[in-house]
């Protein structure tokens, strides 16, 4: 229905447009001024120029084309709307033009380039489809267009949740209109998914997932813990937000997105069923103001969305509850505010950021009262916030039709730590407490950077990321270790107890002063590779077949900690874990998804330190995961 109706208000437009066109043509040979082009032109949509060279068109046919493509460059419609729209002028000239029937409806594919199933659920601009930067097809091609329908089949384009375009003035096409003129546009998916792993993480709180975790992290039994799953709660909800606003040089657009993959229930008409009673849980929440300083674009965005600090480029995984978690992956969502700058002429830009982030550290010692209560605790207290920065370049690898630009970038934070204990909690040991009368209080820094790409090609995608740091676990990597405990080579007297819940030890050295245990973030490094093709337009797929919806994607991860620093006090003894999958999908058109995704995980333990796996000491451990499901979009 939303489609529909966007689809309704392009195509009045456009019919609009031609018939007056024609009114131009048998009334004189000087056209009149459109009254359409001066709507539009009066909102800022299109310049003067632009209206004019649509209002010099020779025919309707090429005005329709002309105008529709102006709207696709803008953001206004997407690339699938666009064809949609061309595909219906094409039907109405050949029924203008033939006695033959026209089917009333007729398949369309799937044009907007989002190709994977988490591409239209998690794009994060109110004009996620003008997003991908699909090139439009000059003025011959949109009209050869218009009477043929489309001519490709999308490329396998990377997911981009932060991408770059920016948000025009009244450019999202609504679905709703609240009485305060806000408009709101809803989207969402339904997934299910069947889940067989041939091994778990082990132990009573990892050890039953319905979700991909590194492997080891405790002992599985008697033997590897097989399971099969089924669940539906990654299915997702969100709108689209944009404001009405008295000045039409500022744009108010925003974003709301849940899901169902929050905590299970407690309560007594649940309980016993509770795996089909996952929480509702927010993802997103953000609203944002464009503008322009000079010529310059500028937005300040507040609000939950995408660190900027690595989450620019994702893999394409049909496993979406951890999307790789300790495996290579590196993301993150988190309270912010952000600003940033785009330069660049043309299809050439270039767009640096900075955001105040909250300074989350995902420590792994709170209790569960704690974590209900107030969800973190070390980066707070450190009575500062996380900083953090990104470079985007983007540029078109290619002008071929229904690809998107390539990116570059490159993104670095800063977040501080503080562990505080107070005086109940210290050890019982006199000289300790001599030392420390009201407690002690220790600090470490968390420093990361990462390098990433996204290249995509009409016949190959090839996505990319590299990251380096330490501290690492509220990112979902470095195998999950943060920090650990350093006094110096000397015998510890007592360990203190933070009130996160982390051992603090306290040393003498030679002088006989007493000290708190030195805070040293654990290190790693990791990133992964991933190959999107697009099986069907390889193979020159009819575009309005049911053949045009194969891909296939490729993936590797690899997520590791320094061994030098995981044998310390605070690791946990695993270095290293290795992913790999194989997904085949089949979109049936752009509602409908069929996917089977097969993994492999291989999870290591730093030498001399072995860790129980199937009842037996083990260095390294390996499981095999199939996934099969279906993803209804909307």
């Amino acid at each position: 229905m939303k489609r529909l109706l966007q689809l309704m208000l392009v195509v009045l437009t456009l019919v609009a447009l031609a018939s007056q066109v024609v009114a131009q043509q048998k009334e004189s040979s000087t056209p009149a001024p459109n009254p359409l082009l001066r709507l539009l032109q009066s909102k800022g949509i299109i310049t003067e120029q632009e209206a004019a060279t649509v209002a010099e068109a020779a025919s309707p046919a090429e005005s329709q084309a002309k105008l529709a493509k102006l709207l696709l460059s803008k953001g206004v419609i997407n690339q699938d709307e666009y064809d949609q729209t061309l595909a219906s002028i094409a039907a109405e000239a050949a029924s203008a033009n033939s006695p033959r029937v026209v089917n009333a409806a007729a398949h369309i594919p799937d044009a907007t380039g989002a190709a994977g199933p988490l591409a239209t659920p998690a794009a994060s601009s109110t004009t996620a489809s003008a997003a991908s930067g699909t090139p439009a097809a000059n003025t011959t091609t949109a009209t050869a267009q218009a009477q043929s329908g489309p001519s490709y089949v999308p490329a396998a384009n990377p997911i981009r949740v932060l991408p770059i375009t920016i948000p025009k003035r009244e450019g999202l096409i609504p679905d709703l209109r609240l009485g305060s003129g806000a408009v709101l546009r809803p989207y969402g998916f339904i997934k299910l998914s069947a889940v067989h792993d041939t091994a778990s993480s082990g132990g009573p709180n990892f050890g039953s997932n319905d979700f991909l975790l590194p492997l080891l992290l405790a002992d599985t039994g008697p033997t590897k813990d097989s399971q099969f799953h089924i669940k539906s709660r990654s299915s997702r909800l969100g709108v689209d937000f944009e404001w009405p606003d008295l000045s039409k040089n500022l744009t108010l657009t925003g974003k709301v997105e849940v899901d169902f993959e929050g905590d299970f229930t407690q309560v007594n008409n649940r309980n016993i069923s509770s795996i089909r009673s996952s929480q509702l849980g927010i993802r997103l929440a953000w609203a944002r103001l464009d503008t322009k300083l000079a010529d310059t674009p500028f937005f300040v965005q507040f609000g939950q969305d995408w660190t900027i600090l690595g989450s620019t480029t994702l893999p394409d995984l049909f496993e979406g509850t951890g999307l790789g978690l300790a495996m290579g992956t590196f993301y993150e969502r988190t309270p912010q505010i952000r600003t940033g700058l785009q330069f660049g002429k043309g299809d050439f830009k270039f767009e640096p950021e900075f955001a105040l982030v909250f300074p989350g550290f995902g420590e792994g010692g709170l209790s569960a009262d704690q974590r209900e209560r107030f969800g973190s605790r070390v980066g707070p207290e450190s009575g500062q916030p996380g900083v953090q920065a990104r470079l985007v370049f983007q540029f078109p690898l290619t002008h071929a039709a229904g690809v998107a630009p390539a990116q570059i970038v490159f993104s670095g934070g800063h977040a501080q730590r503080a562990e505080i204990v107070d005086a109940a909690d210290l050890p019982a040991i006199a000289a300790v407490k001599a030392a420390f009368p009201t407690g002690a209080r220790v600090t470490s820094d968390q420093n990361i950077w990462t390098a990433e790409i996204s290249l995509p090609t009409a016949y190959l995608t090839l996505t990319s990321k590299y990251f380096r740091g330490g501290d690492m676990r509220y990112y979902f990597s470095g195998i999950f270790n943060d920090i650990f405990t350093d006094t110096s080579g000397r015998p510890v007297l007592g360990n203190g107890t933070a009130f996160s819940g982390r051992a603090i030890p306290f040393f003498q050295d030679t002088s006989g002063i007493v000290h708190a245990g030195t805070l040293q973030p654990i290190r790693g490094q990791g990133g992964f590779v991933q190959l999107g093709i697009p099986l069907s337009r390889i193979f020159g797929a009819d575009p309005a077949g049911r053949a045009a919806g194969w891909s296939m994607y490729l993936h590797w991860g690899m997520d590791s900690a320094y061994a030098r620093d995981v044998i310390r006090t605070g690791g946990n003894g695993l270095y290293k874990t290795d992913y790999g999958t194989a997904s085949l999908r089949y979109k049936i058109n752009k509602y409908v998804q069929f996917v089977h995704e097969v993994s492999y995980t291989d999870s290591r333990a730093v030498s001399g330190k072995p860790k129980l796996f199937d009842g037996t000491p083990a260095h390294t451990a390996h499981s095999w995961r199939n996934e099969f499901g279906t993803i209804f979009a909307f």
